[in-house]
């Protein structure tokens, strides 16, 4: 039996031609002009590889969509231009250098338990779904006008931060730190970065990260929420106090309004 890897099923010219046919624009990117990457927009508008089954390769879709497709001109999705312009670049070295990366290695050492770590990081449901979530929390306080340049700033340093991690990973050919770098910047973004409603938190943190080497930017982030943690978790006991008596929309504004103080307070 032919144990060597087989090669994804690459779809016939008609099948890309019927499959683009399907696959619109945007129009908010239309209407605005928007810069799309060339190489990831051809990536939406054809079809995805097959496995040695037959079946879709399919964990860019969702992603893919989100960037180009009309689920951009959805009312939760529109975003600054830096914002997706960042989110691009984000997907395009995930997509084209870290899962490559990943899948070699992994067949490399597929005989090694130390490469687990690499195995399936593009079918992650961090990977497969950062962007949207990102895009989500961002644009409901774009479109109501409350989202400040700093906020904007946090999300590109905190991508530009994985993207180095993960080079510096490639470079030493290491097997291990892919997932933890993805998970750890996913935390930084949906529990700090888009959370925070204080420009001088948001201030404070650009300062540290100005400071400091792109491979230790998630590390200031990450060391802030350590020290956070157990500060919010005593917010939290004190907001759910008398939270049987109380409608889920007041506890929800005291909860987050009382984790709002203690972030300016401790690090403002």
């Amino acid at each position: 039996m032919d144990s060597s890897p087989r090669l994804p099923i690459q779809p016939t010219e008609s099948d890309a031609a019927s499959y683009e046919a399907k696959k619109p624009i945007a129009k908010f990117h239309i209407e605005l002009s928007s810069v799309l990457d060339p190489e990831l927009l051809s990536l939406y508008q054809s079809p995805p590889p097959l496995d040695e089954h037959g079946k879709e390769q399919d964990w860019q879709n969702e992603t893919l969509s989100f960037l180009y497709g009309l689920h951009f001109d959805h009312k939760y999705y529109p975003v600054p231009e830096s914002v997706f312009e960042a989110s691009q670049t984000f997907f395009k070295f995930a997509y084209f250098h870290l899962v490559p990366y990943c899948t070699a290695r992994n067949l490399k050492f597929k005989s090694n338990w130390e490469s687990h770590d690499l195995s399936g990081i593009e079918k992650s449901i961090v990977m497969k779904y950062m962007v949207p979530d990102i895009h989500g929390k961002l644009s409901k306080r774009y479109q109501a006008g409350l989202l400040r340049k700093g906020q904007i700033e946090l999300v590109a340093a905190v991508y530009e931060s994985m993207i180095h991690q993960w080079r510096v990973l490639m470079d030493r050919e290491a097997r291990e730190g892919f997932f933890e770098a993805l998970h750890s910047g996913y935390r930084v973004l949906m529990d700090l970065v888009l959370e925070i409603r204080s420009q001088r938190l948001e201030n404070l943190l650009l300062k540290y990260i100005a400071a400091s080497e792109k491979a230790d930017s998630v590390g200031v982030v990450e060391g802030i929420i350590r020290a956070s943690r157990t500060l919010e978790d005593d917010v939290r006991r004190m907001a759910c106090q008398d939270r049987e008596d109380r409608d889920p929309s007041d506890w929800r504004y005291n909860y987050y309004g009382c984790r709002e103080r203690a972030w300016v307070i401790l690090y403002g």
